[in-house]
């Protein structure tokens, strides 16, 4: 009798399921069914759901009739778009119906709690006596959500929210940090979470070159994967400067982003001071300069593309507008790009277009200005695959680029420029094309022209040996054999070829030990030490064509340009001899390293462009990463053993910073550079520090000095106010002094309500 009460208990909530319909859940760890009043009850970890509604409570009573449940203890409901936490209520399963008591609703970044609730309609909720705030950005979805202590909450007596719209707020107190700020009658915030257009922050700019700016972007919320931001920009001195920012996310495959901008008023002609604007010419009668920024890359299959456009119309742009480019601008050039890669198992191809921009600064020396093409650029590589029971591998590598200048490429590079003599059979002396013994001198020719132009296949072998060895021994020499092959067509046509056969062949000793700490929280500490010897030889190499393209001067300097350094053709051979020391950490968690350790150093049999032309012993290499806990440390250096002119050249750079969980940061930076020419040192340290505070506003700033120059090369300070991971608005202030000691200053409030 027992065991048939247990099978028909056990089947009962089945049976209830099969009676309310399929799209009922219910569960509970103890059950009661009342036929007389077609009610369900649950007991213990109740939980119902309908549709896409769901009720979660220590107790449960629905209602079969009229599709509603009275909850008690611990109630959440979950209805899709929204959260509610309530000690007890009753709320529908199908319709906009429901009251609950001492309740907290989150939706998105919005946090609504009070003392009673009523769904008013579908989507619409009307609380009373509780807080309001749009500053869970977390996001935190607890029933204490409302008691945690956002930077911004508005106490009221009534809200009347509407999901994916707004709240109206009546008799309300906004506070900032606990701290009572202003009294409203009334207040409206929006409460969404799909992107909505609308006009965001305004911030202000100072810099000394332009003048004060003030910005007011509208953002515009095109489609669910598409939108576009309108930022006009009025600077004091210069007039507007327009951005139009274009970002889509068409699909997984497919995503990019364009960005167009406009100046009012142009560069000075005179590049010698371009920052001074003068009247000019108005593209459309509304801007005289333009600046193009465009990304875009997408998978067809395993073939991925990418794309990048990069123009302005005159090169002082990034000196102006740095930040129009990001990071890119820092190197005073724009890449333009068009690629396809096919990569497999086996073999990986690609094909691309790339022009190379060069702006105040050349691409890769002061004797080369204006655009570089590579068009095309193919390669096909086959990656290294065993044969020969796992003790071969193989590899082959083909590249062929075509580089010319894109006629016009030379427009508005300086009156003074210095470059090669390529009618000069030796290493070509710099000669200055203004001087009056090279007036016929073209004024937008560059003499060097010929030197980076032309089409360059390269084609390689390699061959690699996994010698089978005892346990801590490491060998695994490798020839590479190869050919160069050129084609100029200046100063005349000519073909040029180059063939090598190089080797190298590292061997190391591999020596570990681990060292294990008593305790409940056992640690593992693994020693590891490797000494390595390196031999590398240039077996073959042929003779170095006579034409000026592989003119060379002295370290460090070439007298011309390269397409890389791949060109560099000169007989090698050398031994490098390093010693390694790595110490990591292992726990439960993982393993981490937190000491690395190299030094190491370069015996030349045959003199070499790094060790300024000589043979013998090369400079001493030294590297250091220390990681203790909040601790870190980077140090590197290079000391010559050779003196030059009685000095031991050398360059050391060090970083030591301190960060705890807190956010406080602290580091040093500093730089020893020495020369036996005395122009080129350098001793400059660079202090920052980075200090949280508990309320308000945080503090960081930088400072960099040349103890060498005796002067302050750059500064600035700032404060950010309320940069909270939880907070919902943000203003910071920065000012300070760049390299070019030019003065700026930067107010900016950002306000997030909602997700934009």
């Amino acid at each position: 009798m027992k065991l048939f009460f247990y099978i028909l208990f056990s089947l009962f909530p089945l049976f209830a399921q099969a009676e309310v319909g399929r799209d009922w859940d219910f569960k509970a760890q103890f059950y009661q069914r009342d036929n007389s009043r077609n009610t369900l009850k649950g007991r213990g970890a109740a939980w119902v759901r309908k549709g896409s509604r769901q009720i979660w409570a220590d107790e449960l009573e629905v209602d079969l009739t009229l599709n509603r449940v009275f909850a008690t203890g611990n109630v959440h409901i979950n209805d899709g778009k929204i959260d509610i936490f309530c000690d007890s209520g009753t709320y529908s399963l199908e319709g906009a119906d429901g009251t609950l008591e001492n309740v907290t609703v989150l939706f998105g970044q919005t946090v609504i709690s009070g003392t009673a609730l009523k769904q008013v309609a579908q989507d619409q909720y009307e609380l009373t006596n509780g807080i309001f705030t749009n500053c869970n950005t977390t996001p935190f979805i607890d029933k204490e959500a409302g008691r945690c202590p956002f930077d911004v909450k508005i106490y009221a007596r009534k809200f009347f929210l509407t999901l994916d719209s707004y709240v109206h707020i009546y008799d309300g107190i906004i506070y900032a940090k606990e701290l009572p700020v202003f009294y409203t009658p009334y207040f409206i915030a929006p409460a969404k979470t799909s992107r909505q257009s609308g006009i965001l922050v305004p911030s202000t700019n100072y810099r000394q070159r332009l003048g004060t700016g003030f910005s007011i972007p509208l953002f515009l919320a095109l489609s669910r994967w598409q939108d576009l931001t309108i930022t006009p920009t009025w600077w004091t001195l210069i007039g507007y400067h327009l951005e139009l920012d274009y970002r889509y996310v068409y699909s997984t495959t497919q995503k990019g982003r364009a960005r167009f901008f406009l100046l009012e008023r142009s560069f000075n002609p005179d590049a010698t001071i371009p920052w001074i604007r003068t009247p000019g010419r108005r593209y459309l009668g509304v801007a005289s300069e333009a600046a193009v920024d465009i990304h875009h890359q997408f998978f067809v299959g395993d073939v991925y593309s990418r794309q990048d456009i990069n123009l302005v119309t005159n090169r002082y742009w990034n000196q102006d507008f740095p930040n129009d480019f990001g990071p890119i601008g820092d190197f005073q050039y724009l890449r333009n790009l068009l690629s396809f890669s096919y990569p497999t198992d086996s073999y990986l191809s690609t094909a691309a277009m790339k022009i190379n921009q060069s702006l105040v600064n050349t691409l890769d020396s002061g004797a080369d200005r204006g655009a570089v093409v590579q068009l095309p650029e193919v390669r096909f590589h086959k990656k290294t695959e065993p044969f020969l029971l796992n003790h071969l591998y193989f590899e082959w590598d083909n590249r062929f680029s075509n580089y010319f200048r894109p006629e016009g490429a030379f427009d508005n590079i300086p009156d003074q420029r210095l470059t090669t003599n390529p009618d000069n059979s030796q290493n070509d002396p710099l000669v200055d094309l203004n001087h009056p013994l090279n007036t016929d001198a073209s004024p937008d020719y560059d003499s060097n022209d010929y030197i980076r132009t032309g089409q360059r296949l390269y084609m390689s072998r390699r061959l690699i040996a996994n010698s089978p060895l005892a346990p801590g021994f490491q060998l695994q020499p490798s020839l590479r054999a190869g050919l160069l092959a050129y084609h100029f067509s200046l100063p005349q046509p000519s073909f040029k070829s180059q063939t090598f056969v190089e080797t190298e062949i590292p061997f190391a000793l591999y020596l570990a030990r681990n060292f294990e700490s008593d305790g409940p929280q056992k640690e593992v500490v693994r020693h590891v030490f490797q000494p390595r010897v390196l031999y590398g030889a240039s077996l073959f190499k042929s003779k170095t064509p006579n034409h000026p393209f592989f003119k060379q001067g002295t370290y460090p300097d070439f007298a011309s340009p390269r397409f890389d350094a791949l060109d560099d053709n000169s007989p090698y051979e050398y031994f490098r001899f390093e010693l390694n020391n790595r110490l990591m950490k292992k726990t439960s968690l993982g393993s981490q390293r937190f000491l690395l350790a190299q030094i190491s150093n370069n015996y030349f049999l045959k003199p070499s462009s790094v060790n300024n032309g000589e043979a013998g012993l090369g400079p001493i290499e030294s590297y250091l990463d220390l990681q203790l806990g909040q601790f870190s440390a980077q140090i590197q250096g290079v000391y010559q053993l050779r003196t030059s002119r009685g000095v031991h050249e050398q360059d050391w750079s060090g970083t030591f910073s301190y960060a705890n969980s807190q956010g406080d940061r602290l580091s040093i930076a500093t730089l020893l550079r020495k020369r036996s020419d005395e122009t080129q040192n350098d001793e400059t340290v660079v202090l920052s520090a980075y200090k949280t505070l508990p309320i308000y506003f945080d503090m960081f700033g930088s400072i960099e000095q040349s103890f060498r120059q005796s002067l302050t090369r750059n500064y600035q300070v700032g404060f950010l106010f309320s940069a909270k991971p939880r907070s919902c608005w943000s203003l910071s202030f920065l000012s300070g002094r760049t390299v070019q000691k030019e003065h700026y200053a930067k107010l900016v409030f950002g306000l997030s309500f909602g997700q934009p």
